[in-house]
């Protein structure tokens, strides 16, 4: 079993180090994705391995010695890499930096792409984690989605890594989709809940800005669903999850004990992490946070040394993203680390917006933490929005 982060956010980030790889390669783009993606060929690709492994080298010195807890290929399709590319990346990682002997090692995949080579490939690389994008397991919301697999696939995918040794398999499912019924939610949550995965993350649909999807709400071709809806949605998942042995343990994630996502968890611990890739971000857990220019053929032409954006957080900017990112877990936020780090007139001013909401009990404080209840889940946004500083 793999080791745990069980510890409050930003209690113990001193040992930990986490490398995020971005892959920008998609077969055909969904129509509700904005992350950036470009669906080009082979040759694009090869050339991406090379420009990767570049900023890889390049970037070595920003782990500072730690060893990596934790890797993850996200995209984009990471699983639409050659077994070359991916062998190459991973030879790399290996040889620029040093890797905890229980690193958490995740690659996010499409169902479509699992087979046996593909997972011969990644038992090769000690990928540990598996991170599949099923999105819903209803036939015609695929097709909507532009999802490339069935069903059928979305199963078999599952139930292959499993027999092919990878225990730590985590499943991403939608809800609040065009036309979806509660019904329908349900039959996903339970077939979700019947395979054996250790890990369930679970999304509202949003419509974003450029995105295909808001373009189809915008002319009438696809309806929205109502707040209710999502509400119910939500409430269901967490019911579901919870009876089936799953900790909800942050607003979007859950997982059987022992199985967190020990990679997402340092984003909301405030973790360092080193992320390569165009688009990717970093983070050096005291407050400066990088982007890398989202521009593949830019990335491509400069290799080893992409275009990059950097942000240098205020102390307000700090004391809010500490407010945000603890609120999202079931820890909550520690009122005396908040204390000690930003100082007694932050705790004041953060308890005296939290009132109302204590009130309501929509917030609670125990055992020194403010966190969300149950009611307060689902209005998580504009709570944490409301506890904000300027």
């Amino acid at each position: 079993m793999p080791r745990t982060y069980e510890a409050p956010p930003s209690e113990n980030t001193g040992c930990k180090q986490g490398l995020y790889i971005h892959i920008p390669f998609c077969k055909q783009r969904c129509i509700y994705c904005d992350f950036y993606s470009t669906t080009c060929g082979e040759a694009e690709k090869a050339a991406f391995a090379e420009a990767l492994c570049a900023e890889l080298v390049s970037r070595k010195e920003e782990a500072e010695g730690r060893q990596l807890t934790t890797i993850y290929l996200g995209g984009g399709t990471p699983s639409q890499l050659s077994g070359e590319a991916l062998t190459r990346i991973f030879s790399t990682i290996h040889s620029a930096y040093t890797i905890d002997p229980d690193a958490e090692i995740t690659i996010e995949a499409n169902p479509d792409d699992i087979s046996k080579d593909f997972i011969a490939v990644l038992q090769s690389t000690g990928v540990n984690r598996v991170s599949l994008g099923i999105q819903t397991f209803n036939e015609d919301l695929l097709k909507i989605l532009h999802r490339r697999h069935n069903a059928s696939q979305a199963r078999n995918a599952v139930l292959t890594l499993h027999e092919a040794g990878f225990v730590n398999l985590s499943i991403d499912l939608i809800y609040g989709l065009p036309g979806q019924s509660l019904d329908t939610w349900r039959h996903d949550i339970d077939t979700a809940l019947r395979l054996p995965i250790k890990h369930l993350s679970a999304y509202a649909l949003t419509y974003e800005d450029g995105t295909q999807l808001t373009r189809l709400r915008d002319i009438g071709k696809l309806k929205e669903a109502g707040e209710e809806t999502y509400r119910s949605s939500f409430y269901l998942l967490k019911e579901l999850a919870e009876a089936a042995g799953f900790e909800h343990y942050e607003i979007s994630n859950f997982a059987r004990s022992g199985w967190r996502s020990r990679h997402n968890s340092s984003y909301w611990d405030g973790s360092p992490y080193i992320g390569c890739g165009p688009g990717a971000h970093s983070f050096d857990a005291k407050r400066t946070r990088r982007e890398n220019r989202a521009d593949l053929c830019a990335y491509l032409n400069t290799p080893g040394a992409p275009a990059f954006r950097e942000e240098h957080l205020s102390q307000n900017e700090s004391r809010n993203e500490f407010v945000f990112t603890a609120l999202r877990t079931n820890v909550g936020v520690n009122l005396e680390l908040l204390s000690r780090q930003f100082g007694a007139a932050a705790l004041s001013e953060l308890l005296n917006a939290a009132t109302p909401y204590l009130r309501l009990k929509e917030l609670e404080e125990r055992d020194g933490h403010l966190r969300l209840t149950p009611a307060g889940l689902f209005l998580s946004d504009m709570i944490m929005r409301d506890l904000m500083t300027v």
